[in-house]
């Protein structure tokens, strides 16, 4: 199974990656760290699954700098948004350590953004899991998940 992760993260992506190679045997993990290039590796790519953080950079940081560019709070639904548009359908989970989204009058909770994600997006969109370092919800979300893709 070959398996997408975008995300920027380097904690969150580094305990991902171990729980995913440690649960699935045959798994192969590519890993990308903003918007731009998720979307490139998701556009000339073909992967089994997806997992997709919600807010990253525009682009990756590079050894010189720490910078990635400007932060797009819904850059996850904007990778959906692009993979509708191109006609690509790839299974995909957005996984995310924030319980709300944007900000005053565009702001949304948890539930709400699933919600619209899944009634948007749903040719793509398996499921929202939120994400938190300390705890192990996540990995159990992601197993039951993935034990639907992997026979």
């Amino acid at each position: 199974m070959r398996v997408l992760v975008v995300e920027d993260d380097i904690n969150k992506i580094n305990k991902i990656e171990t729980f995913l190679t440690n649960e699935f045997r045959y798994i192969e993990i590519e890993k990308s760290y903003s918007y731009n290039s998720g979307l490139r590796n998701i556009l000339f790519n073909q992967y089994d699954l997806i997992l997709l953080d919600m807010t990253m950079p525009t682009f990756d940081k590079d050894e010189s700098s720490s910078y990635g560019g400007k932060l797009v709070q819904f850059a996850g639904k904007e990778i959906l948004l692009q993979m509708r548009r191109r006609k690509i359908v790839t299974p995909t989970i957005v996984i995310t350590q924030y319980a709300t989204f944007g900000e005053n009058d565009t702001l949304k909770s948890f539930v709400e953004m699933e919600k619209e994600l899944k009634e948007e997006f749903s040719n793509n969109l398996v499921s929202m899991i939120y994400y938190e370092a300390g705890k192990s919800d996540w990995e159990i979300e992601i197993k039951e998940l993935l034990s639907r893709f992997i026979k």
